[in-house]
């Protein structure tokens, strides 16, 4: 399962990255934060050339993807995934960093919120809709990070943010706690939602828990504990716990031959009598991943042919675009 690299080049005198590499799910606890994670599995691994695709707040739980090796190169592919989260939400109170962390003031009686009124809030905040980026968060603002100048004890000039909510579904509701599933576009911040869902109740709200549950295609029952991970399994090699980035990216492949790896690793263009094999059909436009032997993944490509037609000999010489080759 893992394609992972020994020694510091290929066969073909190729420069690579030493150590693993791989993706891993991890089910992320709360209590730490994302980079308590990168820093556990940087001494599980070995590596220091781990990443993440998206941060957890330390009260947070759920899924995190982590890129080990090489593949913290696919990160601008992965980052940008919709995300699914479960929600718990406490009506009547507000918080000045919109969750449980902040100072929580008194907003409004809930006691007059039902099932009817929450479904139609939730329907009403699905779509393309307006956010409130919150003081507490890592984007720019007046040449420095909003979270800066709240702790410095200046207020953030409000700014919003369009999100897009594809789906918000009530799980449960045991008045003041509401609990929802947001299926949301990168970047979302659910606190804000929270907020967003209070304000339509007309009592306030905050964000009093959250769990990711899903990134793209993936989900929190295809992880691994952290504490898993480095307690419950230590007779297990940990390198069996990684993807190879075939087994992750939904892609279509395209092997070509050992001689090849050398001219895609200098950004020289892919020709038919480089190819041996294709797995999976594509059409020009589509996303195509280049694999070669041992090293597997090697190269994210844009085709520039269908697959039925990339590997004939009337062929154009020029097969594919390079959107990002993954050898250092």
């Amino acid at each position: 399962m893992n394609t992972a690299v020994s020694g510091n080049r290929s066969t073909s005198g190729t420069p690579i990255s030493g150590g693993p590499t791989g993706v891993l799910l991890i089910d992320k606890p709360t209590g730490i934060t994302s980079h308590d994670v990168v820093d556990v599995l940087r001494r599980v691994y070995g590596i220091r050339a781990i990443g993440h695709t998206g941060t957890l707040d330390p009260a947070a739980s759920g899924l995190m993807i982590m890129l080990l090796g090489r593949a913290t190169k696919i990160a601008p592919f992965v980052s940008g995934l919709d995300k699914c989260y479960q929600a718990g939400i406490l009506l009547g109170k507000t918080s000045d960093t919109g969750d449980a962390e902040g100072d929580l003031s008194d907003s409004g009686d809930p006691s007059g919120v039902t099932d009817e009124l929450v479904l139609a809030a939730l329907k009403k905040l699905q779509g393309e809709i307006a956010l409130k980026i919150p003081p507490f968060a890592a984007v720019h603002t007046e040449g420095k990070r909003r979270y800066e100048l709240a702790r410095s004890g200046k207020t953030p000039p409000p700014l919003a943010r369009n999100a897009q909510i594809e789906s918000a579904e009530l799980v449960a509701f045991a008045n003041p706690m509401l609990t929802i599933r947001v299926r949301c576009s990168a970047g979302t911040y659910i606190r804000s939602y929270a907020e967003a869902v209070g304000e339509a109740l007309g009592c306030g709200a905050y964000l009093a828990s959250l769990h990711r549950e899903e990134i793209g295609q993936w989900h929190i029952r295809d992880a691994v504990s952290l504490r898993g991970l480095t307690h419950a399994n230590r007779g297990e090699d940990p390198l069996k716990r990684l993807l190879s980035l075939e087994e992750f990216l939904p892609w279509a492949r395209v092997h070509v031959t050992e001689e090849a790896i050398l001219m895609i690793a200098n950004g020289r263009s892919i020709a038919p009598d480089m190819i041996c094999q294709v797995d999976g059909a594509f059409v020009s436009g589509d996303s195509v991943l280049i694999c070669a032997p041992k090293l597997g993944a090697i190269a994210i490509t844009t085709a520039k042919c269908d697959s039925s037609s990339c590997s004939a000999g009337d062929a154009s010489s020029d097969l594919f675009t390079y959107q990002r080759v993954l050898m250092s």
